[in-house]
């Protein structure tokens, strides 16, 4: 007969104060067979977004932010001053009564972060400084600027309100393709890049400022993957159309439906940051690069060690027979990017507390602005 090794930890335990953060809302855990809104809806689900020990759960339309450590220390503090915190306790049942004196609505370590959305929230991701959180419904996007972590420890425990920005307000609407996929950028500077990715193979790059409420209406660069596939010269448009159109048939319609997109993992060097590697829903793959915003931070090493890789390949192919035409251009085509990024001098910021100066670049204009689709990739 199985045993059972282990149970979920005791300050996690039902009625315990590290399970509300997690607990859904009545109303949302009905079955959907009563409910009136079985309809699907489009792009994955992840509704948890961890820092450090923090962490935020969307649960309907709010979202539950909480110190995980906080939180379990001040339950073991709790049941320490009680005599033990019952830890021979075999059943999980046993802990529905573990804290059942404890008002959960007012549980220390833990606030609610009410927001505007109208649909329920589909997906967060927060950015690599920790200063914004992207909230995502299945057609929306809203920015919220992260209070400080003293808020979890206040005294003051009521829902936070914090300063929140409608991202795209024409462009990303229930009229349009719903979005699959966002990510922070990077080589944004301080976190400021956020990168959506939409159904119809649209991806748009944002660059915002809190301080500048404008920079949330529009993307600075976006790209139609569908009409990339299909162009022949760095002289067309391959922007997103500004308007939402009645769409005909297409067979690229099916082709090329999205399922997600990704960039590469944290510390990855060469081309793989500016890198947005793109799933369909069909299984192929689709490689756009060099994506960067019209402002960039590369890492210190970033630059020099792409510089050396694209002169060594220029050098050692310029002269190949057996090397084409195409390759050749291509490799050319990189070092003139790489020459015009070499001869910038670029912005210093002042990094985070601990953390080297920041060097911010410009996004070379040479060949092109628009970056080159790769794929399929099967």
């Amino acid at each position: 007969m199985p045993k059972v090794k282990s149970y979920s930890a005791p300050w996690l335990a039902k009625n315990a104060p590290g399970h509300q953060l997690f607990e859904p809302i009545a109303d949302l855990a009905r079955p959907q067979a009563l409910s009136n809104k079985t309809q699907h809806q489009p792009g994955p689900r992840r509704t948890i977004a961890r820092w450090g020990t923090q962490v935020f759960v969307a649960v309907g339309k709010e979202i539950r932010w909480g110190d995980l450590a906080y939180i379990k220390e001040q339950w073991t503090a709790r049941h320490s001053r009680n005599g033990g915190y019952g830890a021979r306790i075999k059943t999980e049942d046993s802990f529905a009564s573990v804290e059942s004196d404890v008002d959960l609505e007012h549980a220390p370590g833990m606030r609610t972060i009410k927001t505007r959305c109208a649909e329920d929230i589909r997906q967060l991701v927060i950015s690599q400084n920790s200063n914004y959180l992207a909230i995502l419904t299945a057609y929306t996007v809203h920015i919220c600027v992260l209070p400080d972590s003293s808020h979890l420890t206040s005294e003051d425990n009521g829902p936070l309100k914090p300063k929140m920005f409608t991202l795209g307000p024409t462009t990303h609407v229930t009229s349009r393709a719903p979005i699959m996929s966002a990510l922070w950028h990077p080589l944004g500077v301080n976190g400021t890049c956020l990168v959506t990715v939409t159904a119809d193979a649209v991806v748009r790059v944002w660059e915002i400022d809190a301080a500048n409420r404008w920079s949330f209406d529009n993307p600075t660069t976006s790209v139609d993957l569908k009409k990339l596939a299909d162009g022949t010269s760095l002289d067309q448009d391959f922007s997103a159309s500004v308007t939402a159109t009645n769409k005909g048939f297409s067979p690229d319609s099916f082709d090329m439906e999205v399922a997600a997109a990704s960039f590469a993992t944290k510390g990855s060097g060469g081309w793989d940051p500016m890198t947005l590697w793109v799933a369909m829903r069909e299984g192929d793959v689709y490689a756009l690069c060099p994506l960067l915003p019209q402002k960039w931070a590369p890492p210190p090493t970033l630059i020099p060690s792409l510089s050396v890789s694209i002169v060594t390949t220029v050098a050692s192919i310029e002269d190949d027979p057996e090397v084409s035409d195409y390759e050749k251009l291509l490799a050319q085509q990189q070092l003139e990017w790489m020459g015009e990024l070499d001869a910038q001098e670029p912005t210093i910021l002042e990094g985070p507390p601990g953390e080297p100066i920041i060097e911010v670049y410009n996004r070379p204009s040479r060949p092109g602005t628009i970056p080159r689709l790769q794929g399929p990739l099967t």
